[in-house]
């Protein structure tokens, strides 16, 4: 009697025991799978940073004043080694590495309003040339913003303002979780750096006749 007591007792304890982890299973499975996404989400970020910053860094080494699409096309291609979860986004999406990623490359040339003007200029940005997957259109307005305002293609920090030339990178990365990749479209990353030419006062776009269109020159710089 004794021993089939004992041995109710041993299966009802297994039985809370499978209970317990049936219920406590899900929460530490999503924890584990959220804490994978953040790790994910943290280096995704930095990634896309420094693609912004690599890709303007290597237009502002330019020392000849003139780029044209082959070096266009091997700056924008750069982000694939410097963040090969691009190829891994395309392989899931069945599409082009491009698909979650934009780039877009520019140089702005920042013209006073008045000649003569000395330390009382006001400067108005003019773009020499936009290229990319997704550039910025030649022909926006882009107007002065506070430094700490998020990226956007038709604004610029308030302190890159000033005579001379800049050279205006803008990455957009669309993060998508593993936890929740089926349910919605994810985070949108954005990143933007400028800098200005470090060799030459400014660096324009020459249009060859094999051109494939990676960039264009703007009116006033052809």
């Amino acid at each position: 009697m004794r021993s089939a007591a004992l041995l109710r007792l041993w299966r009802s304890e297994r039985g809370v025991s499978a209970i317990e982890f049936a219920i406590c299973a899900p929460f530490f499975i999503l924890l584990l799978l959220t804490s994978v996404d953040l790790m994910r989400y943290i280096v995704a970020n930095d990634r896309i940073e420094l693609i912004a910053s690599q890709v303007g860094g290597m237009i502002a080494q330019n020392n000849t004043g003139t780029i044209n699409f082959k070096d266009v096309q091997f700056y924008h291609d750069s982000a694939m080694l410097t963040f090969p979860q691009l190829l891994s986004d395309a392989y899931r999406n069945r599409g082009d590495w491009t698909g979650s990623i934009s780039i877009s490359m520019a140089t702005v040339d920042f013209g006073p309003v008045q000649k003569s003007c000395g330390s009382t200029c006001t400067y108005t940005p003019k773009m020499v040339w936009s290229g990319g997957n997704v550039p910025r259109s030649c022909s926006t307005q882009m107007t002065a913003v506070s430094d700490t305002a998020p990226p956007s293609p038709t604004t610029l920090p308030a302190h890159i303002y000033g005579p001379g030339a800049s050279v205006v990178v803008d990455v957009t990365y669309q993060f998508v979780p593993l936890l929740q990749s089926k349910f919605f479209s994810g985070f949108t990353i954005k990143r933007s750096y400028y800098i200005a030419p470090r060799f030459v006062s400014l660096i324009k776009y020459s249009k060859l006749a094999a051109d494939n269109a990676i960039a264009q020159p703007c009116p006033g710089y052809t």
